[in-house]
């Protein structure tokens, strides 16, 4: 992923994070997740289960969508 916004945070030390605007950084991050053991696959989906709750994200868009800053 990019290195803006919230994807960073997402990504944690579960994947590969290249400059937004970097064609050649994001070959060289998709060759590396490529040949990534696949631990590292089963490490970030950990990692966004226990980060980022389905009830937690619905509960924060649907307070948002009502007019709710958080």
């Amino acid at each position: 992923g990019t290195n803006v916004g919230g994807i960073p945070r997402a990504i944690d030390e579960s994947g590969f994070l290249v400059p937004y605007g970097d064609p050649p950084g994001l070959a060289e991050a998709i060759q590396k997740a490529l040949m990534a053991p696949v631990s590292l696959g089963k490490r970030a989906r950990v990692h966004i289960s226990d980060n980022f709750r389905l009830e937690t994200r619905e509960s924060m868009l649907l307070r948002v969508l009502e007019g709710g800053t958080n």
